[in-house]
């Protein structure tokens, strides 16, 4: 719609969605429902439904929970991060399995959400069902993910070491 949306977390957690119009003017979308100190929003994208996906990741071990936000302003919780069995992949070690930092919507509106924590690429159909996509090996963890014309793109980071400098991206 030509506004930037975004999410303001420097006075509460997780955080206040705000829209910023091309004029620079701003106005609030949304409060996101409380949650535990260490919470924050993750990720933000749009959807073919003119929705609002955001992600919020809670510390202490709590799952990531996926929400959507309507023109009404109103937070609709939509999924909760869980990570199946399935995934054998070895978690990032200062993460919970279920810390996620970004999303996607495809025209489908399947949510596609990179697990950083636990090094794979989950989608969510539009009816809340969860699916592997994608699970790589350490070092390597999702960070990003989007989609174009029916494809999957992932940024990956080799995460060895504590130099965030010397860390290596794939796509």
């Amino acid at each position: 719609d030509g506004n930037l949306h975004y999410a303001d977390t420097m006075n509460t957690q997780p955080g206040k969605i705000m829209r910023r119009l091309p004029s620079g003017e701003e106005s609030l979308v949304a409060e996101m429902p409380s949650a535990p100190k260490s919470s924050f929003v993750t990720g933000m994208t749009s959807g073919p439904d003119n929705m609002l996906y955001i992600t919020v990741s809670a510390g202490s071990g709590k799952a990531t929970t996926i929400w959507k936000i309507g023109a009404d302003g109103k937070p609709n919780l939509f999924a909760t991060v869980t990570i199946p069995d399935s995934v054998q992949a070895k978690p990032m070690e200062d993460m919970p399995k279920t810390y996620c930092r970004d999303l996607a919507v495809d025209v489908d509106g399947n949510v596609l959400v990179a697990a950083t924590g636990s090094r794979c690429v989950l989608k969510f159909t539009p009816a809340g069902e969860m699916s592997v996509v994608f699970q790589d090996e350490a070092p390597w963890a999702m960070t990003g993910v989007t989609t174009f014309a029916g494809e999957i793109y992932m940024l990956e980071y080799d995460h060895t070491g504590t130099d965030r400098q010397k860390w290596v991206a794939k796509v």
